[in-house]
């Protein structure tokens, strides 16, 4: 259970960095392009 729940935690940071990653990568070109 523990286990699980560590696990889908791991997946939320995954996924909230992946996204924080795609928007900081989409700010810099826009700032490179405008």
């Amino acid at each position: 259970n523990f286990y699980f729940f560590s696990f889908s935690m791991f997946n939320t940071v995954i996924k909230i960095f992946k996204n924080d990653f795609l928007n900081n990568k989409n700010t810099i070109f826009n700032m490179k392009v405008g």
